[in-house]
């Protein structure tokens, strides 16, 4: 599987997926996730209460679209970041499933935060 992610000025990051051509072309869905780090949430109430909990790979979109079953070529993704994401704390996590068990065929993770 081949990607690029590149950010658009409306908030907006555009996942584009290919399938290698050593990848079986049997897709069934291309999904693609925007995950952060980091994340602190001071509990106020339950069990918790008064506890500082660390949060790491919080999912905070999903986006998924169905693959044709030959190939995926050029499969794009639009996966929208709200204002309280910080993305130099996240990475965008692509999987591409299967049709019969729903299983991985292929998967990518590519952090945002980190210079090219």
């Amino acid at each position: 599987m081949i990607c690029s992610v590149r950010r658009e000025q409306d908030s907006t990051i555009v996942v584009e997926v290919t399938r290698a051509e050593s990848v079986r072309g049997d897709a069934e869905t291309v999904s693609a996730s925007l995950v952060e780090d980091g994340i602190v949430s001071d509990v106020k109430a339950g069990e918790n209460l008064g506890r500082t909990l660390h949060h790491e790979r919080i999912v905070r979109e999903l986006v998924s679209v169905p693959a044709q079953a030959a190939a995926y070529k050029g499969v794009m993704l639009r996966v929208p970041v709200a204002k309280d994401v910080n993305l130099s704390r996240a990475s965008i996590v692509v999987f591409v499933q299967g049709p019969k068990s729903g299983g991985n065929e292929a998967a990518a993770v590519m952090k945002l935060g980190q210079k090219r």
